[in-house]
């Protein structure tokens, strides 16, 4: 899609009408399954805990925002869940498993550039100098971390081996 769009805008792009037809037709099917790929993140919902209580019974309950909507002033959620998460991290909500953590991958900051607060996603990882960069969803704004290095290396060997490393 970006391939498109920046032939599109270089002038590279369709020329005739019967190529513009085609173009959009396979965009179309592009988006399409795009949409269709994402659409988990509908049925299941994404939350960033805030802080949380412990009674002395043990019982835990979640202050969260939830990520819904594109406004900044996300609803406040109060949920029971059986043990405590680390708070600002963000976790999907998902059927069966309970939370999962989407940190490294995701995560929602104040940005060092705006001083508003926006969710970074994975952009570029450099393995081997230990740094990634994240980008934001709301204003494309870029940061460089060493900390995606040290929770992913565990994931990702775990992948590689057949199982998932579930101790961080």
């Amino acid at each position: 899609m970006i391939t498109a769009k920046n032939d599109f805008k270089h002038d590279r792009g369709p020329r005739t009408e019967e190529e513009f037809d085609s173009t959009t037709k396979d965009m179309q099917q592009t988006l399409d399954a795009c949409i269709k790929a994402l659409a988990f993140f509908t049925e299941h919902p994404i939350r960033q805990v805030v802080n949380f209580d412990v009674t002395r019974t043990g019982e835990v309950t979640l202050h969260c925002l939830a990520l819904v909507g594109d406004h900044p002033g996300l609803p406040r959620e109060e949920i029971m869940y059986r043990t405590p998460l680390t708070k600002r991290d963000l976790y999907i909500a998902a059927a069966g498993i309970g939370w999962v953590p989407l940190f490294p991958l995701l995560v929602a900051r104040n940005c060092r550039s705006c001083k508003t607060r926006e969710t970074f996603f994975l952009d570029k990882w450099n393995r081997k100098k230990g740094i990634a960069m994240r980008k934001s969803f709301e204003r494309g704004h870029e940061e460089e971390t060493d900390e995606v290095v040290a929770n992913m290396t565990g994931w990702m060997d775990g992948c590689a081996s057949g199982g998932v490393n579930n101790d961080g």
